[in-house]
C-alpha cells in the first residue's frame, strides 16, 4: 500500500491554498474583485475534511484486528501531528493581538476550550460555535472529534467502519429528526441542543469525513481499471465542476450538498486517475500538499503579523495591492516550509522517538 497518493496530496495543497486566498481577498485593491475571485475559498475546509476521511481509511483499513498497542500508537501519532504546531500558533496569535489579559483573566474558559479542541459555544453560529484564539482552529475541533471516533471504533475491529459511519449518520440525521422534527440544510445552522457539544456532533460537516471514508473504501476494494484517456477526461470534468462551484456558477443546489457533490466528485476523479496509471504532478503542487497543515495554521499569523511587525519597526506599509498580495502569499509559503520541516517533521519525529525511548527504558517522560 502506498502511503501517499500524489493526486490526493495535490488536493490537500489546493484546499490549503483556497483557504489562504479566501482570507487574503481583502488585500486586493478592489474588494469586489477579491470577493469575486476568492469569495468561495472556504470550500477548501470541507475538502480538507473529506481528504482526512479518505486518508484515515487508506492508512488503517488493512489493520483488520488492531491491538491496544496499535490503537494507542495511532492516537499518539494524531496528537503529535496536530497539537504542537497548533498550540504554538495559538500562543503567537494571542501575542500578536495582545489578548493575553482577555484569555487569561476575562474569558479563560475560551482559551481552555481552544486547547482542548472544543467549541467555546459563546455564540451558536455553526460550524465553529465560537472561534478559538487562532480562528482557523475551529476546524480542528471536528478533526479531533473524528479521530476520537475512529480510535474508539477500532475497539470493534470487525465492524469499525460500519459502526463509525452509522454513528455519524445517527447524529447528523436521526437524532435531530427525532428531537426537533427537521434537518438543517446549512453547516452554519444550530439545533441548539441543551448539551452544547451535540451541536458539533450533529453538524453536517461530519458527512464530509464519511464521504472520504466511502471514497477510500471504493478505492481500496473496487477493482477498477480505466484507460488513462478516460480517467483524464473524468478528472477534467471534475475540476471544471469544482471550480464552477467555487466561482458560484451553476449547480443551483442549496446548503452543503453542492460542496459535498463537487468535493466528492473531484476526490473520486483523482482516485480513478491514480488507478489508471502514473501521473506527473508539478513539484510546486506536491510541495503545497506537504506543507498544507502548516499553511492552514500559519497564514492568518502572517496576514496579521506583518503589519504589526512593520509598525514596531516604523516601516511604512500599504496593506493592499497586487504586489503586497503576492508578497504575503510567497511569505506564507516560505514560513510554511520551515514550519513543516522543523516543527511538523523534526519536532514530531523527536516526540515520537522520545515516547518510544521512554517506553523501552521504562521511564516516564519528564
Amino acid at each position: 500500500m502506498r502511503k501517499n497518493i500524489e493526486l490526493v496530496q495535490m488536493l490537500r495543497g489546493l484546499a490549503a491554498l483556497l483557504v489562504c486566498l479566501f482570507h487574503m481577498k481583502g488585500l486586493l485593491p478592489d474588494d469586489k474583485l477579491g470577493a469575486r475571485l476568492f469569495g468561495n475559498g472556504s470550500i477548501g475546509v470541507p475538502l480538507f475534511f473529506m481528504i482526512s476521511g479518505f486518508i484515515m481509511y487508506h492508512t488503517t483499513w488493512q489493520k483488520q484486528k488492531p491491538d491496544w498497542a496499535y490503537i494507542i500508537q495511532f492516537a499518539k501519532k494524531r496528537l503529535v501531528r496536530v497539537v504542537p504546531l497548533y498550540y504554538l500558533c495559538t500562543v503567537i496569535a494571542i501575542s500578536i493581538f495582545e489578548q493575553w489579559p482577555f484569555y487569561l483573566f476575562e474569558h479563560p474558559e475560551r482559551l481552555l476550550a481552544g486547547v482542548l479542541f472544543m467549541p467555546s459555544f459563546h455564540i451558536m453560529l455553526g460550524p465553529s460555535y465560537g472561534l478559538p484564539p487562532l480562528a482557523v482552529g475551529w476546524s480542528l475541533n471536528y478533526e479531533m472529534y473524528f479521530y476520537l471516533l475512529l480510535t474508539l471504533a477500532m475497539l470493534l475491529p470487525a465492524a469499525r467502519w460500519y459502526a463509525l459511519g452509522s454513528f455519524i449518520l445517527v447524529c447528523v440525521f436521526l437524532v435531530p429528526l427525532l428531537q426537533f422534527g427537521y434537518l438543517n440544510s446549512s453547516m452554519a445552522a444550530s439545533y441548539r441542543f441543551s448539551t452544547n457539544y451535540f451541536n458539533l456532533m450533529s453538524n453536517p460537516v461530519m458527512l464530509f469525513f464519511l464521504a472520504g471514508i466511502l471514497a477510500g473504501a471504493g478505492y481500496e476494494k473496487i477493482p477498477l481499471k480505466v484507460s488513462t484517456k478516460l480517467a483524464n477526461i473524468l478528472l477534467g470534468i471534475a475540476l471544471t465542476v469544482f471550480f464552477l462551484h467555487f466561482a458560484r456558477v451553476g449547480m443551483n443546489i442549496s446548503g452543503y450538498s453542492a460542496s459535498l457533490i463537487s468535493c466528492g466528485f473531484l476526490l473520486i476523479a483523482c482516485l480513478v486517475r491514480d488507478k489508471a496509471g502514473p501521473v506527473r504532478i508539478p513539484e510546486f503542487l506536491l510541495f503545497t500538499g506537504d506543507v498544507s497543515y502548516s499553511m492552514y495554521l500559519i497564514h492568518p499569523l502572517v496576514l496579521s503579523g506583518i503589519p504589526v511587525l512593520a509598525g514596531i519597526a516604523g516601516l511604512p506599509i500599504r496593506g493592499q495591492g497586487w504586489l503586497y498580495f503576492l508578497f504575503i502569499l510567497v511569505l506564507i509559503l516560505i514560513v510554511s516550509h520551515f514550519s513543516y520541516r522543523y516543527i511538523e517533521q523534526a519536532l514530531g519525529k523527536w516526540l515520537m522517538n522520545f515516547q518510544l525511548r521512554s517506553r523501552v527504558t521504562g521511564q516516564a517522560p519528564d
